[in-house]
Formats: structure tokens, C-alpha cells, sequence
């Protein structure tokens, strides 16, 4: 595992078919008939470190001395992140399901970051832990709700995943899914309980939010849901969005010319 950028970079250099191999062996693995090889590849900690560096590095844009502030990956860790559940099988009995690498994240989070919905089935009967927290506060709950992977999000959900937490920097998975704009995650976890009135450490609420970034249709859900709109809009940050005024006014909500 190169221990500098300029290591890295050389590495990559070196080898033209590096990295498009560290970020699409998985992908070609789905198709092998004999794990054998597979499983050589994951039990062996230096390849499994150098793979990693280079697929976290090239799709979180994680640095060098990112990397060096956490544990290594392992292979069950990659695994999950390209959903070999024949091989995360046999390796969890080497590795712990809740073993933590890069970013403080498990086996479960990274295969729900990369919307494995089988692989995180099978680590949750597994005894995978749905609480376990990266670095930022996270949960697997709330790396669905920003990746928009329904589906899981309802599967953790299911097997008692819990919606109603804050994050280290005060979001929580709803609010990741309103920043998303995406609604029909926002729904999914207002039905199992989210906090509609949950404001940013700013101080704004999901409707303000939502109005103030033009989302109209998540600003319908959110009064359909009864959002409280007692939070006076700007004028200023209105202005051009008739249909989000005329809805928020036909509401109650006050729209008032605020002077900087």
C-alpha cells in the first residue's frame, strides 16, 4: 500500500491496468466459477490494502493521510462493497462482521453505500451491527437515506434500524434524504417515525429547507404531513418560485421581505 500521493501516483504509472483492476475485479469475480482464486486474493492483507487504497480513493476521493487515520480494510470489506456473499461467507470466519475500516465503516455500511441489497441481508443475519457509527456519526440507515437506496433503507429499517438519531455535525438520515431532495426517502422514514420538525443546527426546518431550495414536491409532503409552518420565509428566497409561495401561503405560512 503506497504510504504518499507521490507513491500512489508512481504506482499507477507503473501500472497502466491498476486501478481499472483494484475498482472493477469484483465485478468480473460475479462471473468465476472457482472462488479459489477469489479467496486467495481476500486472504491476503497487502493485496486487499493495496486494492482498497485505490477503489476508496478513486470513488470517495479519499487522501493518503485520509486513509492513514483508520484501520486497514479487509478483505470482507471488499467483499461487501462489490456483494460477494460467497466469499464474505467464508471470510467471517477470519474477520468480525462488525470489524471497522476506512472512515470508521463496516462490511454493512460499505455494501449499502454500494446498494448490495442481498449482501446486506446476509450481514444482517449475520448479526451485523445496524447501530454501528463511521467516523462522521453515520449508521447504514443514514448512508441509504444519502445514496437514495430505498429499498435497504426499508430492509434495515425492518429489522429495527434506528430512525431517530443526529449525526456528529446535528443531521440525521431524514435529513440527509431532504438535502438529497429525494421524497420518497423522505416519506419512507416519516412513516417509521423520522422528526418532520428537526432543525439544522442553522436553525432552519425540513420545510424551510425544502422551500428555500425550490423542492416542490418534497415541500407537498411535507404539508401533507402537517409540517409546522410557523418559520417565516424570506421574501428573498421565494422570489420566482410562485407555485412553493402559493402553496405555503394556502397553509398559513408568513412570507415576509426580510432586510439583510
Amino acid at each position: 500500500m503506497a504510504q504518499s500521493e507521490e507513491e500512489y501516483n508512481k504506482r499507477l504509472f507503473l501500472n497502466p491496468f491498476f486501478e481499472y483492476a483494484s475498482l472493477l475485479w469484483g465485478a468480473h469475480a460475479q462471473d468465476e466459477p472457482d472462488w479459489t482464486y477469489i479467496l486467495n486474493f481476500l486472504g491476503k492483507q497487502q493485496n486487499v490494502a493495496a486494492a482498497a487504497q485505490v477503489h476508496f480513493k478513486s470513488v470517495f476521493k479519499a487522501s493518503i493521510s485520509d486513509m492513514a487515520e483508520f484501520g486497514q480494510p479487509v478483505g470482507l470489506h471488499l467483499a461487501a462493497c462489490f456483494g460477494l456473499i460467497e466469499a464474505a461467507n467464508d471470510l467471517l470466519g477470519t474477520y468480525d462482521v462488525n470489524l471497522k475500516g476506512f472512515a470508521d465503516w463496516t462490511a454493512l455500511q460499505l455494501a449499502t453505500m454500494f446498494g448490495h441489497e442481498a449482501m446486506v441481508e446476509f450481514l444482517i443475519h449475520q448479526h451485523a451491527d445496524l447501530e454501528s457509527k463511521d467516523s462522521l456519526g453515520r449508521t447504514a440507515l443514514s448512508l441509504a437515506a444519502s445514496r437514495g437506496q430505498d429499498s435497504i433503507a426499508d430492509l434495515l429499517i425492518k429489522h429495527g434500524a434506528e430512525v431517530k438519531f443526529q449525526h456528529r455535525d446535528g443531521l440525521s438520515p431524514f435529513w440527509l434524504a431532504i438535502e438529497q431532495g429525494d421524497e420518497s426517502m423522505a416519506q419512507l422514514l416519516l412513516e417509521h417515525g423520522a422528526d418532520i420538525e428537526m432543525e439544522r443546527p442553522d436553525g432552519q426546518t425540513p420545510l424551510f429547507y425544502a422551500a428555500s431550495e425550490g423542492l416542490e414536491d418534497l415541500v407537498k409532503l411535507l404539508l401533507s404531513k402537517d409540517a409546522n409552518v410557523d418559520q417565516v420565509v424570506p421574501y428573498q428566497v421565494l422570489k420566482g418560485r410562485e407555485e412553493i409561495s402559493d402553496l405555503l401561503v394556502s397553509h398559513g405560512a408568513a412570507i415576509e421581505w426580510i432586510e439583510a
